[in-house]
C-alpha cells in the first residue's frame, strides 16, 4: 500500500484541462485501475474524446456545468454527481461557472493518459 499527495502526481496538460494521475502508468502502479483529478478553466470546454478500450468513472466534487454525451444528449452537472462514460462514448465536460471545474476520474483497465480519440 502506498500514499501520494496530488501535489506530487504527474501533471499533464491536455486540450481544455489539467489532469493529474496519481494511480495506474503514472504515480501508484496499479495493473487493474488508474486514477487522479482534472480540472477545468471557468467558463470552458474540454474536447470532445473518447476512449475505445477503457471505461471512465468521474465523480464533481468543484465546480458546475453540462456533460455532453455525442451530438445527442446534454446534461446538468453539479458537486456531487457521477458520470459514468462507456467505451467508445464520446463525451465532454463544460465548465459554465466562475471557477475552477474539478473532478476525480478512475479508469478501467488503466489508461495513459492522453490516450483517447478525439472526433
Amino acid at each position: 500500500m502506498n500514499t501520494l499527495h496530488y501535489s506530487k502526481s504527474k501533471k499533464i496538460n491536455l486540450p481544455g484541462r489539467t489532469v493529474y494521475s496519481m494511480v495506474g502508468y503514472h504515480g501508484i502502479k496499479s495493473e487493474k485501475m488508474a486514477f487522479g483529478i482534472a480540472e477545468l478553466p471557468p467558463q470552458s470546454k474540454m474536447d470532445p474524446h473518447k476512449h475505445l478500450d477503457e471505461e471512465e468513472i468521474i465523480f464533481i466534487y468543484e465546480g458546475f456545468g453540462k456533460l455532453h454525451v455525442r451530438d445527442d444528449m446534454t446534461e446538468d452537472l453539479e458537486p456531487g454527481t457521477v458520470i459514468v462514460a462507456p467505451r467508445g462514448v464520446e463525451h465532454t465536460i463544460e465548465n459554465l461557472s466562475q471557477n475552477v471545474m474539478r473532478w476525480a476520474w478512475v479508469f478501467n483497465p488503466p489508461v495513459k493518459i492522453g490516450n483517447h480519440t478525439s472526433e
